[in-house]
């Protein structure tokens, strides 16, 4: 495989930046249970938890929606009720991410 063609799947597995969509004030969801890990392990890029019914989450400030993002973002996790996926889908194609 080429050197091109690796660098193409840098931002799978070294992301700069991160979303999570899903993440909450409740540390029983899986959104808010990933972003702890993420912070506790020392990621050292741009966390961006989204979430419309949050300010704030693990003092993190939270985005309404992925298009409020004011950063690029390499990588999304998606913890969001499966019928809200389709609409979070389409937004991620469209950005590029």
């Amino acid at each position: 495989m080429s050197q091109k063609k690796l660098r193409e799947f840098e931002p799978i597995f070294y992301p700069r930046s991160i979303a999570v969509v899903g993440a909450s004030n409740d540390k029983l969801k899986f959104g808010t249970r990933y972003l702890q890990a993420l912070i506790s392990s020392g990621f050292k890029g741009g966390l961006y938890p989204v979430n419309p019914h949050e300010g704030d989450v693990l003092g993190l400030k939270t985005y309404q929606r992925l298009t409020s993002i004011p950063a690029n973002v390499d990588y999304v996790l998606l913890c969001q009720s499966p019928h809200d996926l389709y609409s979070i889908c389409l937004t991620i194609v469209q950005q590029s991410v």
